[in-house]
């Protein structure tokens, strides 16, 4: 009789236990910020999005402004915390989408950078011109197994266009 080889259980990765690991060695310069965006790029994040009365397909992402920083989209990894910025901005109606952080990325306005988990227990924030910068040198590595999903977006203009 030949014993067979124990099976291991599959481990599913968690790209947004990934990112918090990250963000948790940010601030004590133990992780780059461009360690951090190769893990967002391909983490899953939810975008909160108002959508406009009168237009069921018109959506505009929840921008923030930071008088350091600039205009800043707001993309969450913390589990909650997209809902409770829905709880915090009611009654207009929004919703939260979630997206490959690289879908995000790719369709943000140059003048926008990204805030991620803002007011969460752990979070930071990209500047446009570092943002840009990271794009440049990094690319934006999108799924290939197909078109990247569809981000809800103004029709009239990128993504995001205002505030939610």
């Amino acid at each position: 009789m030949t014993a067979e080889p124990a099976s291991s259980p599959e481990t599913e990765f968690d790209s947004r236990a990934e990112i918090d690991y990250l963000l948790a060695g940010l601030p004590q310069n133990r992780v780059s910020i461009v360690t951090l965006y190769q893990a967002l790029v391909r983490a899953e994040v939810d975008v909160v999005v108002r959508r406009r009365e009168g237009d069921e397909r018109s959506r505009e992402a929840l921008v923030l402004s930071d008088p350091r920083y600039g205009r800043l989209a707001a993309v969450f990894t913390e589990p909650g915390l997209a809902q409770r910025w829905i709880d915090k901005l009611a009654p207009a109606p929004h919703e939260i989408f979630p997206r490959l952080g690289g879908e995000v990325i790719a369709l943000l306005d140059r003048e926008v950078g990204l805030w991620l988990n803002p007011e969460g227990r752990r979070g930071c924030r990209i500047a446009s011109t570092a943002l840009e910068r990271l794009r440049t040198d990094f690319g934006v590595q999108l799924p290939e197994d197909g078109a990247p999903s569809e981000i809800p977006r103004p029709p009239e203009s990128g993504f995001p266009s205002g505030h939610a």
